[in-house]
């Protein structure tokens, strides 16, 4: 009987045992395991996450597949995405995760002012919402590949390589249809005039057509995998292209000089944006990172990683200050750029003195982030950057004005009375400056005519000029 006792005794101290390694070991797995909830706690310089990622998470979180566009509506205030799971999001990003749902899918456009959006609804016709209410405007029996605004009355309508342009307030075809031979329509100008686009899935070049003046304009070669996006900058001066070559081209649309190829992403480059002022270009990969580029020297500025799937879409914020990157994980994060390109508020003391001269001579670092961390830190300390720019600019001025100087001393000797007379006048403009250099070239010249000039200069009182502005050439 006791035997008995004891062998209950330890079996039931073998279960608890177990049962405790058990849980201690669910608990660690819950730390390290990637698919915990806690995965999804913000990255550094993230504002928000929209949305969710969990397998079980109701549609209304967010969107139940991947986020395929995005756009922000002109205040900034509330986002717009399109998921793969035929509804488009209009996030309110004041008050997150508030938002409202549109049952519509693929492609969609949002107008110039920000106040229509143009998607394909139900029974795939091409429908208008009122933004950011929601409220349905209009709805055009027609099919739709790729939709554009080219104006903020007209649609741009792309279906099966026939280009139609709509008036929105009456519905009524504008114009006559354009038939461009593509195979996939990639992106619309702002002013709706250009428009992008492939005509082979084994052809690497993104074609481009004028579709005021109906003929084709350019043709931007890739050398190798089928582009799968592009982008006009504003003003359209500029096409950005991505594709399966894990490479994203950045062309002048004028001449169609390739201006810079930016490499980094670790697999195909799935969608790509400029910022509203044209400074810099957002690519996002299937390598689950977003970067942002520099377009004058093509550099890399920052690398986002916040996404535990593809990141298939991107988008500025009006005031170029976040961009938003939406997953095939389902979630959005919209990334705060200021923070993570200008650097975190410093509460360390603003620099000053020599610390002011290195941070000068950095904003001219081939590195394009090294360079925006100086300006971050230079912006702290307002007052002596003013004094260390007027201080460099004085510094480059006296050194071209003293080339100036030194090219009219030599004019004073020119066979040429004009060009004499003219050296001489604009020297006495420059009097303040020149006077140290005369003086020198007065005890170095043998030119008798030389000589008179210079001494005529000399004599001058130093605070005042011999001529008029009128009378300097």
């Amino acid at each position: 009987m006791r035997s008995g006792r004891i062998g209950w005794l330890v079996g039931w101290g073998l279960v608890l045992w177990l049962g405790w390694g058990m849980v201690s070991w669910a608990l660690a797995q819950a730390k390290t395991e990637p698919d915990s909830p806690a995965v999804e706690n913000l990255p550094a310089g993230a504002l928000v996450r929209l949305g969710s990622w969990e397998p079980n998470a109701s549609p209304a979180q967010g969107h139940t597949t991947g986020v395929y566009e995005l756009a922000f509506l002109p205040q900034g205030r509330y986002l717009v995405s399109r998921g793969m799971d035929d509804t488009i999001r209009i996030w309110d990003l004041v008050h997150p995760p508030q938002h409202l749902r549109l049952q519509a899918s693929k492609p969609m456009a949002l107008a110039p002012q920000g106040d229509l959006l143009a998607a394909v609804g139900e029974g795939a016709t091409v429908k208008l919402w009122r933004l950011p209410q929601g409220k349905e405007l209009l709805a055009l029996n027609t099919e739709a590949d790729f939709l554009g605004f080219r104006s903020p009355r007209e649609l741009v309508v792309v279906s099966r390589g026939v280009v139609t342009v709509y008036e929105i307030t009456s519905g009524r075809k504008v114009g006559q249809d354009v038939l461009v031979r593509m195979q996939a329509p990639l992106a619309l100008s702002e002013d709706g005039r250009l428009l992008a686009y492939t005509i082979s899935l084994y052809n690497a070049t993104v074609h481009c057509f004028d579709l005021r003046r109906r003929r084709p304009v350019g043709t931007f070669p890739g050398k190798t995998g089928q582009p799968i996006c592009a982008a006009f900058s504003p003003g359209a001066t500029l096409l950005a292209s991505g594709g399966r070559h894990k490479l994203t081209h950045l062309w002048e649309v004028s001449s169609g000089r390739l201006l810079h190829k930016l490499s980094g992403h670790q697999g195909p480059v799935q969608a790509v944006a400029f910022s509203p002022d044209g400074r810099w270009i957002a690519t996002a990969s299937w390598d689950k990172t977003a970067i942002v580029w520099e377009v004058a020297s093509g550099r890399r500025i920052i690398t986002l990683r916040g996404h535990r799937k593809h990141v298939a879409s991107v988008a500025f914020s009006p005031d170029g200050k976040r961009l938003a990157t939406g997953s095939t994980d389902r979630t959005i994060v919209v990334w705060d750029l200021d923070r993570l390109i200008l650097g975190a508020p410093d509460t360390a003391a603003p620099p000053q003195g020599p610390e002011l001269d290195r941070l000068w001579e950095q904003l001219a670092s081939p590195d394009a982030a090294q360079a925006y961390e100086a300006m971050g830190k230079l912006i702290t300390a307002p007052g002596p950057t003013v004094e260390l720019v007027q201080r460099k600019l004085r510094s480059l001025l006296q050194t071209d004005q003293q080339q100036r100087i030194t090219e009219l001393i030599a004019q004073l000797d020119d066979p040429r009375y004009m060009v004499r007379e003219r050296a001489t006048k604009q020297l006495a403009r420059m009097l303040v400056l020149a006077r140290p250099l005369l003086e020198k070239h007065l005890q170095q010249t043998l030119s008798a005519e030389v000589r008179f000039r210079i001494r005529k200069l000399l004599a001058l009182p130093k605070s005042q000029s011999a001529f008029s502005p009128e009378e300097v050439y």
